[in-house]
């Protein structure tokens, strides 16, 4: 009875479970797993390239081997030295330069092998790139640095870590602004307090008749006016009483512009003060942006912004390799 109705067992060309189907989903994962074991080698040859630096640069600090001048060294280098061997990395085809590369040297005397007469008593042998490599690679200082730089990227990696370290800024630059805050109004209440200390001083000149001398007027003239006036029952005139009203008139004013001189620049230094405050303010809004984006930021969102300086041939466009 079922067999008229057989074609409706027959699965559509989009079923899941078609051989053609399967066979592309196998594919795509195969290319997937291909993809992703080049892009580990060539992490694993990156990391290897960045150690061999971090042990050359080690060993031009501490001065074991002499420190390259990059600078006029293509132009001794040859056809060879012109190559960018990380384009291969990249998926540049086989050329004959890697095939001459990869040719094994000759076994005999040459001076590449170094199997010359005489080459074992030549001490220069003993100071080859290998063997400067162990020493450095066996070196404790060498090896306390580069435990240093795997901490300081681990710390950059977590970011609880990198949380905690804001808060210390933070905290450390909360308690410098709150000391600054205290020093600027201990500045302040010492500016009034010798102000108000002068003002007394002027008023209880004039209470006390004016006793002290002025520095601008002379001694011999000071002298004459204090015998005037420690002398007892004598009546003031109308021409020294208006004098002396025009002298006190005369130094309410000198009083007044030296108070408004002193208003001006106090004005003028907190002005200072506010001006520094806020550009500070500023430069911590973009220490803190910063701090935020180094702590969030991957290796993979570093290479998608510098993407545009990643050099590719041709071939490697055409391929679309590290292309999902």
């Amino acid at each position: 009875g079922g067999g008229g109705f057989s074609f409706q067992n027959l699965k559509k060309s989009w079923h899941p479970q078609t051989l053609r189907n399967v066979e592309k989903v196998w594919k795509a994962e195969q290319k997937h797993e291909a993809e992703k074991k080049k892009i580990e080698e060539l992490q694993k040859e990156l990391r290897e390239e960045r150690a061999r630096e971090e042990m050359q640069r080690y060993a031009e600090d501490t001065g074991a081997v002499k420190k390259k001048d990059e600078k006029l060294d293509w132009m001794y280098q040859g056809l060879g030295g012109m190559v960018n061997r990380e384009e291969y990395l990249l998926g540049r085809p086989v050329d004959k330069f890697i095939l001459d590369k990869m040719q094994e040297p000759e076994s005999g005397p040459s001076t590449e092998t170094g199997l010359l007469p005489g080459s074992i008593f030549n001490s220069s042998c003993a100071s080859s790139a290998l063997d400067i490599a162990n020493k450095i690679r066996e070196d404790p200082l060498f090896m306390i640095r580069k435990k240093e730089d795997e901490k300081k990227r681990e710390v950059l990696k977590n970011p609880v870590k990198m949380k905690k370290i804001r808060e210390l800024l933070q905290t450390s630059l909360d308690k410098k602004s709150k000391k600054k805050k205290k020093e600027k109004k201990k500045r302040r209440k010492e500016r009034r307090a010798s102000s108000s200390s002068e003002e007394q001083g002027s008023s209880g000149d004039e209470d006390h008749g004016r006793s002290r001398p002025s520095r601008s007027q002379t001694p011999a003239f000071s002298r004459e006016r204090i015998h005037r006036l420690k002398r007892p029952g004598r009546k003031l005139s109308a021409e020294e009483l208006e004098r002396r009203r025009l002298e006190m008139m005369e130094d309410a004013k000198q009083r007044e512009r030296d108070r408004e001189s002193n208003v001006h620049r106090y004005k003028q230094e907190e002005d200072k003060e506010r001006e520094k405050d806020q550009q500070k303010k500023e430069s911590k809004f973009l220490h803190n942006m910063k701090l935020e984006s180094a702590a969030t930021s991957s290796l993979e969102d570093r290479v998608k912004r510098n993407i545009h300086g990643i050099q590719r041939t041709s071939a490697a466009l055409e391929k679309n390799f590290m292309k999902r």
